[in-house]
């Protein structure tokens, strides 16, 4: 292998270490997320309704999505329908984490403008996601990774429309890239409320996808179909995480989503020292350092002790630092580069563009969680390539550039590998369970299900439970979801026993006033009144509609 290989290749060659942590993610168990999201848009199964995850909220409970977001529910729903195992959950979000790096690889060939400004830069951004654990993150099977997706579609097509030389636009490049930007703005507003906050992102995309008089309409037009789907998309998603009924859960979304509310009772200095603190980026940096516990334990615990994480931490911390800096330098270097030639290229927008997101979203967020980061921290590597590029660097600023990058790199390297040392033996030997993990209450096994299926049906046959539409209301779990998906407006465990259940203190009236036909849980998750009444088969506990009547 020569030389000349290596820096012709160095950009896939990189890639290589954040997609070895990846396919590590093979052995994560499917967090309750991963679960819970697909029951907020089952509408094509549920009779035209999306559901939210907490059933005391009233009115907001049950929406019906938009018209455009009905294709993304049907390919959804036909896919989990057809592929209803655990294992599919996690593969698909495996092949989506993957497909990702494969789209920024492209996206960093297409922004460079000659060979070592894009060995640089593919230095730059497959090192920084190879961060702590996010290899690990990447892969979670939740609205965030269609969200980096569609956006990192969106502006490929753009950088594509645009043209890598100086000629205007031809037709067909103008009008495929404003459609495909539309198509990646429609799938984002149809998975989260995120594609609303990022929907300004893919708005300049559309008025970026091409240049010259060929595409002199279909800018502003791209441009104007995606505001109105925002606008569209708001009150849906708004409605959706609103709780009117539920003072428990009003006063627990509160504190979780919007910083602003948390701060409503203080001076307009503490309101706005606290959106500046969670403006931070650094703070879903930090989401991705090893660490003993992780958020409701989706990582196992205790793998890393803290005077190991440390060292490590910092050293992530310090990279990212850096990184940050270089992004902000350049950007300031384009402006006088700007002021001072008087030439204006309007793609500098996209990084001053992509860091307002990062920083508004992280202001309005109290609680980070750790799924957070695999969108924003993404995102930040993507706002710093294109920051870095904007500078347009001479050969001599971009060689330090490129080993600082090669420096990176080798730190990713050894990141990915002890990510790897450590995690491998606690990751296998949860796979080697099946359904219900002991020491990860929230999680369960990608593998194995094929096993427990039967046994699930059988248990549901003992309380009089069909998995077909006949069976409605009925309350699930994680795992007894994957054999009940085909019941009618299934409720998930989450939103009537534990985190999201606020006022509802009595399950089985709760089912009782939703006409349920019944429970099919793992036992362990019963209360010891509704356990009496169960039906047990193994784990698995049932109750049927007449076991809910109060004795």
């Amino acid at each position: 292998m020569t030389v000349s290989f290596l820096k012709r290749h160095i950009g896939a060659l990189v890639a290589l270490i954040p997609a070895c942590g990846i396919l590590l993610g093979m052995l994560v168990p499917i967090y309750v997320d991963e679960i819970a999201w697909r029951f907020l848009e089952r509408s094509t199964i549920d009779g035209g309704i999306d559901r939210a995850m907490s059933e005391s909220c009233g009115p907001t409970v049950m929406a019906a999505p938009p018209v455009f977001m009905v294709p993304v529910r049907y390919i959804g729903n036909a896919i989990a329908l057809a592929f209803s195992d655990p294992f599919y959950i996690r593969l698909i979000g495996v092949a989506g984490a993957l497909a990702w790096l494969v789209l920024l690889w492209g996206l960093i060939t297409r922004i460079g403008r000659d060979l070592r400004e894009r060995r640089a830069l593919h230095l730059l951004a497959f090192a920084m996601v190879s961060t702590g654990v996010l290899p690990l993150m990447l892969v979670l099977s939740r609205p965030e990774e269609p969200m980096i997706l569609t956006l990192t579609i969106a502006l490929l097509a753009t950088l594509w429309g645009w043209g890598r030389k100086q000629a205007p636009s031809r037709p067909v490049e103008a009008s495929t890239a404003a459609a495909i930007v539309v198509l990646m703005t429609a799938v984002a507003l149809s998975f989260h409320v995120k594609g609303v906050i990022y929907a300004p992102i893919f708005v300049l995309c559309a008025l970026l996808s091409s240049r010259g008089p060929k595409g002199r309409w279909l800018r502003p037009i791209a441009a104007g179909i995606i505001i109105v789907l925002t606008v569209i998309a708001l009150p849906y998603w708004s409605a959706r995480f609103k709780c009117p009924d539920d003072p428990v859960l009003v006063a627990k979304l509160a504190h979780q989503n919007l910083a602003l509310v948390n701060f409503q009772n203080g001076s307009i200095l503490q309101t706005l020292r606290g959106a500046l603190a969670g403006a931070n980026p650094m703070q879903y940096v930090r989401l991705t350092e090893p660490a003993p516990f992780y958020m409701s334990d989706w990582l196992p615990t205790d793998v890393v002790s803290r005077s190991a994480a440390e060292p490590w931490r910092r050293i992530i911390y310090f990279c990212w630092t850096i990184a940050f800096s270089l992004g902000l330098f350049s950007l300031v270097i384009t402006v006088v580069r700007i002021v001072k030639e008087r030439v204006f290229d309007p793609r500098v927008l996209m990084p001053v563009a992509l860091g307002v997101t990062v920083l508004g979203w992280g202001a309005l967020q109290i609680v980070k969680n750790d799924y957070e980061a695999s969108l924003v921290v993404p995102v930040c590597a993507i706002a710093i390539v294109f920051a870095v590029r904007s500078a347009c660097y001479n050969d001599s600023t971009l060689r330090w550039i490129e080993r600082i990058g090669a420096v990176f790199a080798m730190l990713a390297f050894v990141n990915v590998a002890l990510i790897m040392m450590f995690y491998t033996q606690p990751l296998w030997a949860a796979t080697r369970q099946s359904g219900y993990l002991q020491k990860q209450r929230l999680s369960i096994s990608p593998y194995g299900f094929g096993a427990l299926k039967s046994q699930i049906l059988g248990t549901g046959r003992l309380c009089g439970l069909t998995p077909d539409a006949r069976t409605h209301g009925l309350l699930v779990d994680d795992v007894t979801y994957f054999a009940y998906m085909g019941t009618y407006r299934p409720l998930h465990w989450t939103g009537v026993l534990l985190i999201w259940n606020g006022s509802i203190t009595d399950p089985a009236a709760f089912l009782r006033s939703k006409n349920s036909s019944g429970i099919i849980l793992g036992c362990d998750f019963l209360k010891p009144e509704l356990r009496s009444r169960a039906r047990q088969n193994g784990q698995f506990c049932c109750l049927g509609a007449e076991d809910l009547k109060p004795r």
